[in-house]
């Protein structure tokens, strides 16, 4: 990696090498292609090389189903080689009882990174859902790394434009509904534009829904508010 101590615009210091230690070999990624789990895939492959990155990504009858496919569109653009790429296959929402125990397995043999971060939706429709630091270090101590666990939207967002990942930001996906472009519309839409819009950027993916009227809606109002009094 070109840097290993980033600083974003509201002065956060995101250290690369602190949460991408350089004794770890194999790793494994959780990868949706939304924000946050794109560009894990692309600082992994950075840092441990495209041979030692590993992406899991569920794959069941509903939104995961198509996910999986983008997320590893993806991956094998930023270079993870595809025998590398192991979707979950689901017929419903749960694991199988053979899936959930190869899962575990990977966690055993391999040291897993997720995308969690301190997101504002879970702020705004579940409060109590609050990334503790307790919780993070335990999942550390099990050979789970959340880099972006005390991160909001916007800093992950700024993390792409210091890296000069702008492209590869505009190709991640995190809308809900399975299309060529964003809704606009649902919960995933409106963290991801507030994130732009608190950076006072502007998403380059396409929206079904014209920028500004995305950007009145869910950062200059609080109209989108499942309950305004949470906030």
């Amino acid at each position: 990696m070109g840097k290993d101590r980033v600083v974003l615009e509201d002065g956060t210091v995101f250290d690369l090498k602190y949460h991408f230690p350089d004794h770890l070999k194999t790793v494994v990624l959780s990868m949706s292609g939304g924000v946050e789990s794109t560009l894990l895939c692309y600082l992994l492959v950075e840092r441990y090389g495209a041979e030692n990155v590993r992406v899991m990504s569920g794959q069941y009858v509903g939104r995961r189903w198509w996910e999986a496919a983008n997320a590893r569109r993806l991956a094998t653009m930023i270079g993870v080689h595809d025998k590398n790429f192991h979707a979950i296959v689901q017929t419903n929402q749960f694991m199988s009882a053979e899936d959930n125990w190869n899962m575990y397995m990977e966690t055993k043999r391999n040291y897993i990174f997720d995308g969690w971060y301190n997101g504002t939706n879970a702020k705004l429709f579940t409060p109590s859902n609050v990334t503790s630091k307790e919780t993070v270090k335990h999942l550390y101590d099990t050979n789970h790394f959340l880099p972006f666990a005390f991160l909001e939207k916007h800093q992950t967002i700024d993390l792409y434009y210091k890296l000069g990942l702008d492209d590869l930001l505009y190709m991640s996906y995190s809308c809900t509904i399975q299309s060529e472009v964003h809704c606009g519309k649902c919960p995933c839409c409106y963290e991801r534009v507030r994130g732009f819009a608190t950076l006072g950027k502007k998403d380059q993916a396409t929206y079904n829904v014209d920028w500004d009227k995305i950007v009145d809606k869910c950062y200059k109002s609080d109209e989108h508010l499942v309950n305004k009094k949470e906030t």
